[in-house]
């Protein structure tokens, strides 16, 4: 059944993934990047933790984890990796290295510059997402027990 404070949660853990992000386009223009450090075989988001780890308390309050445990650093690093890899597209036509010698996708999504631009979603994209918010609704709404109309679903 439906979770409210799970939900409340998730919707903290993606406010403050997007906090981050923006609070990254402030202060990183003007300096170089040290990027996530050695990270050769671990995934996007087990680097991202290592990293947020390191570096917890450089992070304003309301851009980081909210108690910086380990099963919340995790889901943090998840949420992260998710919004670096699926939302932006790195537009530079130069190879851009960051601090840390990387050119990993991960790593360049974290070098200084105007090299990233929010990902364009074609109609296909948009009706996939719509189909698929259409389901999730009408599945939640078997879970709780209410009948909707097609209609019903916008």
């Amino acid at each position: 059944m439906f979770d409210r404070s799970e939900l409340e949660y998730v919707l903290d853990v993606q406010r403050r993934t997007y906090e981050l992000l923006a609070w990254l386009k402030k202060v990183l223009p003007g300096r170089s990047s040290e990027g996530i450090g050695k990270h050769d075989s671990r995934t996007a988001s087990e680097s991202l933790a290592e990293w947020i780890k390191s570096r917890f308390d450089r992070f304003p309050p309301n851009a980081r984890p909210t108690h910086g445990t380990a099963q919340e650093i995790t889901e943090f690093a998840n949420m992260l990796a998710s919004y670096l890899l699926t939302s932006f597209d790195v537009t530079a036509e130069t190879k851009i290295q960051s601090g840390c010698g990387c050119y990993c996708p991960l790593c360049v999504r974290l070098v200084p510059g105007t090299h990233l631009q929010t990902k364009k979603l074609t109609k296909t994209d948009k009706l996939r997402a719509t189909k698929l918010k259409h389901l999730y609704i009408q599945r939640f709404a078997d879970e709780c027990g209410v009948s909707l109309w097609k209609e019903d679903v916008v």
